[in-house]
């Protein structure tokens, strides 16, 4: 019999990532922010680092702040429409989608720019920036509806076995842990065959009808995301160096809930399985630190190129979490219902995010603006410390393995961003384009991102709107298993559902700003 072991949190994440490895996903999601602190910006397709004198400009890239000449002060305010159109993945296909739209109103950014005047002549400017700006948001809802073949009864049971023992095996009832396999044993779902008392063979009602469809249904909300605090200095030497500095503090959460649905697809067809309800809660609060630093040169009046450098952020990550599992089965005759609860549990570890290079340039001309961005960072440098504040002996083999998944799951990203600005008078007209590529090893596609807005310029006062589209596809797993092969034919058993998801945000923001 081929069996594998996972984690207990992988079931806990493994409805809201793209499948694969649970942990690994956190990963990606937890590395691939990017700050968008201004509608002027995002109008243009982020592509603003070489510009300077913008509050995404600067969390890109800080030399960017030594072009701002009058003290500033600003605040952003977007409206985020997350639609997702989710399908059960099925061998026949007859499955339909199911859509979930998800609505989000929030500050955006806030922002000051103080201006110093050097002593020295050779330094046109020292200025320095406090701003809070977000750079990750989770937000969205999934549902679908469909049959398929497999349970997440065969989770439980995987979790439920012993690693030395033989065939289904399992430990003993008193060691399931609480939150998965323990829950299935006082509800029913997994129960003793043995008759050895000092044996344990765990069984499960759907074992006993190989090659199953049942229906599942699940419905899980996303909320919350990241922003980061950053405090900013650069200086504009002789007209056409400019050199800054930050230091960034990310924090936030990301929470998660999700109910799962198990039913029978037909009456009787799978006695004495009737139904199964698994509802997960995840919380998780995060904190950091990083450093960035940047340069931005001008070759000749209209040009303006730049480089940045993000060092890895130093997260600090804690889970709070609880599970819940209702199960029907028919016992004597008549259908039986039990309901049991987890306690709730909390595990605190660190994750230290890869480098991040940002190459820019930008063509500053009388009647606007022509930019461009290239971002770089390698996923596969992202690194989990498990053990940090931990001292259970199996989570530092559990950081040997989702590290290890991480180097194998994504390859090293290019993100290309243009855009460009009409000046007339005091109105400006935006536009722009993102192409992001997809991170995984085996993707060849890309991720984009159209945008287009417009501003207005007084003598001390500022006004832009932004508006931006992005559409992609993803997967999820409702559950993930190890893919055993519980009775030995040669056939996986516990089988991974997938989900396919077609995702359209639609993003509108705005920016106000004084001139101090």
């Amino acid at each position: 019999m081929k069996r594998k072991m996972l984690p207990w949190f992988a079931l806990l994440w493994a409805g809201i990532q793209t499948a694969g490895s649970q942990t690994a996903s956190e990963a990606l999601r937890l590395s691939t922010s990017r700050p968008e602190a201004t509608a002027r910006a995002m109008a243009m397709g982020s592509a603003f680092s070489a510009v300077g004198a913008d509050y995404t400009a600067v969390a890109v890239n800080p030399a960017g702040v030594a072009f701002y000449r009058k003290g500033d002060a600003t605040i952003g305010l977007k409206l985020q429409h997350t639609a997702t159109e989710a399908t059960l993945q099925s061998p026949t296909g007859i499955n339909a989608p199911y859509g979930k739209d998800r609505n989000k109103l929030a500050i955006e950014a806030l922002g000051l720019v103080g201006v110093i005047e050097p002593r020295n002549f050779n330094w046109s400017t020292l200025n320095v920036s406090i701003q809070m700006h977000r750079i990750a948001d989770f937000s969205q809802g999934v549902h679908y509806v469909g049959t398929g073949t497999g349970s997440i009864t065969d989770r439980f049971l995987e979790r439920s076995l012993d690693p030395e023992g033989q065939g289904l095996e399992g430990i003993h009832p008193d060691d399931l842990d609480p939150f998965e396999a323990g829950l299935a044993f006082e509800a029913g779902a997994l129960y003793d065959l043995g008759s050895d008392p000092d044996k344990y063979i765990y069984h499960t009602d759907l074992l006993d009808h190989p090659g199953f469809q049942l229906e599942r249904e699940q419905q899980l909300k996303l909320n919350h995301g990241l922003h980061e605090i950053s405090f900013n200095v650069g200086g504009l030497y002789r007209e056409w160096l400019a050199l800054g500095a930050g230091i960034q503090v990310p924090v936030g959460s990301f929470s998660s809930r999700a109910e799962y649905f198990e039913r029978e697809d037909v009456a009787g067809a799978l006695a004495p399985f009737r139904s199964l309800r698994f509802d997960s809660e995840l919380t998780t609060h995060v904190a950091g630190v990083g450093i960035k630093a940047g340069l931005i040169v001008r070759p000749l009046p209209f040009l303006r190129l730049g480089a940045s450098l993000q060092s890895p952020y130093a997260l600090v990550l804690r889970d709070k979490y609880s599970t819940a599992l209702e199960y029907t089965f028919v016992l004597r005759g008549a259908d039986t219902t039990i309901s049991v609860q987890s306690p709730d549990g909390e595990f605190k570890y660190n994750l230290y995010t890869p480098w991040k290079a940002v190459m820019s340039g930008a063509l500053v001309l009388p009647y606007g603006l022509i930019t461009f961005d290239a971002d770089w960072y390698d996923p596969r440098n992202a690194t989990y410390r498990l053990t940090t504040h931990s001292d259970v002996p199996g989570d530092s083999n559990l950081q040997g393995q989702v590290n290890a998944d991480i180097g194998k799951q994504y390859k090293p990203v290019w993100q290309y961003r243009m855009g460009a600005e009409l000046a007339l008078g005091h109105l400006r007209l935006r536009g722009g384009h993102q192409w992001l590529e997809q991170p995984y090893r085996n993707a060849t596609g890309w991720d984009k991102v159209l945008s287009f807005g417009l501003g207005y310029r007084a003598n001390r006062f500022y006004l832009d709107l932004a508006y931006a589209l992005s559409q992609y596809e993803q997967s999820l797993a409702p559950y993930l298993t190890g893919e055993s092969d519980f009775n030995g034919d040669g056939q996986v058993d516990a089988v991974i559902p997938l989900v396919d998801q077609e995702i359209e945000r639609t993003q509108f923001m705005i920016t106000l700003g004084w001139k101090l």
